[in-house]
């Protein structure tokens, strides 16, 4: 999917530089108007195409990234499930850093993110 999106970008770059060229032949009047628009629709479809797979594969993608990161936390998760006590083994599952603040509260930062 990673692929597909990455050549998606490859493409619109080389359909942006497709309607530099075809203003570039308007300006040398080297195509006809109507064709320079016909051409430039035809492009622009294209380009809002590919913007258009490419949102919904890049969604598609951190879908599947949270899933991925939630299975992972359960399984950790159901390790530690039967323990009564928290462990250092479990802290570091669970917590990437722990901030105290001037005024002694603390601010936790979990390695699991809420599914948005």
């Amino acid at each position: 999917m990673r692929e597909i999106i990455e050549n998606n970008f490859s493409e619109l770059e080389a359909k942006k530089r497709d309607k530099t060229n075809l203003f570039i032949a308007l300006s040398n009047e080297v195509i006809s108007s109507s064709n320079y628009q016909m051409a430039i629709n035809t492009v622009n479809d294209v380009i809002t195409n590919l913007e258009t797979e490419n949102s919904k594969l890049i969604k598609e993608l951190e879908h599947q990234d949270i899933e991925k990161d939630l299975k992972e936390f359960k399984k950790n998760l159901s390790a530690f499930a039967d323990s009564q006590t928290v462990t250092p083994e479990l802290l570091h599952i669970l917590v990437d850093k722990i901030e105290i603040n001037t005024d002694g509260t603390a601010n936790i930062h979990y390695r699991f993110k809420e599914p948005s």
